[in-house]
């Protein structure tokens, strides 16, 4: 394999120190470290960790950790973990409001073979079914949004997103759906017989203690695992009635049956 050096380089006592791009047959790199190749059947790289599980892959960001790949228990787990869709949008959206889906989609790198650049807007709907997820940034914030520089919207795993007050403290496990508020969700009440389901609240919030507030209803940008179902509180309620129906028929039946024993005795005493 081919292996080229620019910059300058050096060989500390502990491994090789390279300043520049480093490519092992890649005939097109684009980034500091470029490795290229069919891989066979083991795969363009391989990484071996030896002996014990750990860390195989560690993230930093200004030397500070920000996630990694692991094993454990012989599994590979990504830490810690949140997926994002890519997307295009027009204007500035903060970081942790809710967009929805607008249908004006786009490819990634303007070529049709690649992945979608979903279309979407901050969201303003109650109870929207359409929300894709809550904001999380450009790709590379120095350079502009373009096809190349998608916008990334969380979807998956955990992240955060901004929540309104609605009289109710938020517990751990609480449900959200979108709000009327643009970029916000609010705690699933059972207002809607169909509730859209964008998250679970992973995080207590006591209102209270919350100052910030947009429009004069108090915000706070809360971390959630983020859910993707549709609950239906009709059925809810129509179970729970069923069960309460079955629990008044067997009061019955156990007092008809009371009665029966009765008139049964009082009939052999006559």
């Amino acid at each position: 394999i081919g292996t080229s050096y620019s910059g300058t380089s050096a060989a500390p006592p502990d491994g090789l120190l390279v300043e520049g791009e480093v490519n092992f047959g890649d005939t097109s790199p684009q980034g500091r470290f470029n490795v290229g190749g069919d891989g066979g059947i083991q795969g363009v790289i391989v990484i071996n960790r030896t002996l014990t599980d750990g860390v195989m892959v560690r993230f930093r960001r200004n030397g500070v950790t920000v996630g990694d790949i692991s094993t454990a228990g012989g599994i590979t787990s990504y830490n810690a973990f949140t997926g994002s869709h890519y997307a295009t949008i027009d204007g500035s959206v903060e970081k942790g409001m809710l967009v929805t889906l607008t249908g004006a989609n786009k490819y990634l790198e303007n070529n049709e073979s690649s992945e979608l650049m979903y279309g979407v807007s901050k969201s303003h709907l109650a109870n929207d079914p359409k929300i894709m997820g809550s904001y999380l940034g450009l790709q590379t914030l120095t350079a502009p949004h373009d096809s190349s520089n998608p916008h990334l919207i969380m979807a998956v795993g955990n992240g955060e997103i901004w929540v309104i007050d609605q009289g109710q403290d938020l517990e751990p496990g609480d449900y959200l759906i979108s709000s009327s508020v643009e970029g916000h969700a609010m705690k699933d009440m059972g207002e809607f017989e169909l509730a859209n389901v964008v998250a679970r609240v992973a995080e207590p919030v006591t209102w209270s203690a919350v100052s910030q507030n947009i429009n004069g209803i108090k915000h706070k940008r809360v971390s959630v695992f983020f859910e993707s179902f549709a609950r239906n509180h009709k059925a809810d309620k129509l179970e729970k009635d069923v069960l309460e129906m079955k629990e008044q028929i067997n009061i019955i039946t156990r007092e008809l049956e009371r009665l029966r024993n009765y008139i049964t005795v009082e009939a052999k005493n006559k």
